[in-house]
């Protein structure tokens, strides 16, 4: 029989507390064998789950259950305990920022960008930070929900979607509407925020170069 809503919830916070008592092994583990202070340790994930958010399930989405991952760094006595920042990260800032924690050299171009300055709190979001989202291929639980490819963009404040064929699909205002119920796309007193974020989105596109 397939699963209820209270039963995938029950298995999804059963894995999250699994996953956390082997974190937990890992870090003692490192404590005691005095590796702690010269081991930088992130803590990350691939994607979020809507658990049924929107009435939605999986990834594959840019809604911000699917798209928020968490991020967590520990090196004692070089990253700050306790800091948090708001500055946007993505997948592939991961490789330039450990390059640059660790002094690797930075001869070999790289995706992404160096958050280390953010990492350390010596910089704070400037406000101005996006990721590109991107669904190049529509399967498994997008198929389910009739979702096709489409590109994306979360700023600061926005996140902003269209299907692969251009068309726009969402935008919300993620300040005002942090619960992503009022879908900005189609409102008229949002076109000019539409209309750059869709030129930031093509130069993001370009600048992966992606032709959707």
């Amino acid at each position: 029989a397939e699963a209820t809503p209270a039963e995938l919830l029950a298995w999804y916070y059963a894995a999250i507390t699994a996953l956390d008592e082997q974190v937990g092994r890992l870090l003692d583990h490192l404590d005691r064998s005095g590796q702690r202070s010269d081991t930088v340790v992130v803590f990350t994930s691939d994607h979020g789950d809507m658990l049924y958010s929107h009435g939605r399930l999986k990834k594959q989405q840019p809604y911000e259950e699917a798209i928020s991952v968490p991020l967590l760094w520990r090196w004692p006595g070089t990253i700050p305990a306790g800091y948090h920042s708001d500055a946007l990260f993505s997948t592939v800032d991961y490789v330039p920022t450990l390059r640059s924690l660790l002094g690797l050299p930075d001869d070999t171009p790289v995706d992404g960008a160096d958050r280390s300055a953010q990492v350390m709190g010596q910089a704070p979001a400037t406000g101005d930070e996006e990721v590109l989202l991107m669904d190049l291929v529509a399967c498994d639980e997008a198929v389910a929900m009739g979702l096709r490819e489409w590109r994306g963009l979360r700023t600061c404040r926005h996140t902003y979607a269209r299907w692969v064929d251009g068309s726009d699909w969402l935008l919300f205002d993620n300040e005002a509407d942090p619960f992503q119920e009022h879908n900005l796309v189609a409102d008229p007193s949002f076109e000019e925020v539409r209309r750059s974020l869709g030129a930031r989105l093509d130069a993001r596109l370009q600048q992966a170069g992606d032709p959707m």
